[in-house]
């Protein structure tokens, strides 16, 4: 199992994590608790990968009694990142929203952060000189809700082969800034096993 503070590979029915001193995840946290971890096991390729973290439980959940999807999911293992519903793909040329089931190996994520896009400010300034004349407004308040709509707060992905972006908004900024620091230390637990 891992330590839920610091990400560290610590002892089955540990209470306490002996690196960083904090309780165990497994012990204190539901959404850890034996069941969701069963539950979740059959998302694995491998039946000794642990369930870490996952970003959208509540979609998560639809997904796995259903297997129907609303928003994008992410599970984070011991060993893999599995990424299902309709996310921000790029492939370093294209970028466009697709529907996509993919498995990417911790080792192959090459970093993770938070992108905030700023829409073109042409579509505001020229919505609001449009506003003042009635006959110009119809054409006005359409770009102005269209300058409202681009703005976006992405957590991105990337990884040997391409870049995973998904829009905060759905999720909410605490819990993607908890999945990022989760990736972050599964990495670094794997890195300091490989030394």
């Amino acid at each position: 199992m891992f330590c839920g503070n610091c990400g560290k590979e610590i002892e089955n029915g540990s209470t306490f994590c002996p690196f960083c001193g904090e309780c165990s995840a497994e012990e204190n946290t539901p959404s850890r608790s034996k069941d969701a971890a069963d539950k979740y096991q059959k998302l694995f390729v491998d039946a000794r990968e642990q369930y870490i973290a996952s970003l959208g439980d509540s979609y998560l959940n639809s997904y796995l009694s259903s297997k129907k999807i609303e928003h994008c999911i992410a599970v984070l293992s011991s060993k893999k990142l599995y990424l299902y519903g309709t996310m921000y793909d790029s492939d370093n040329v294209l970028v466009s929203r697709k529907r996509i089931e993919k498995v990417v190996n911790i080792e192959d994520i090459t970093g993770t952060g938070f992108v905030y896009q700023e829409p073109s400010l042409w579509k505001l300034v020229l919505g609001i000189i449009l506003l003042f004349p009635i006959v110009t407004a119809i054409i006005a308040i359409p770009l102005m809700v269209s300058y409202l709509k681009e703005r976006q707060s992405l957590f991105a992905i990337d990884y040997a082969g391409g870049h995973i972006k998904f829009d905060v908004s759905i999720y909410g900024i605490a819990e993607s800034q908890d999945f990022h620091k989760m990736i972050r230390r599964v990495q670094d637990s794997i890195k300091d096993k490989n030394k």
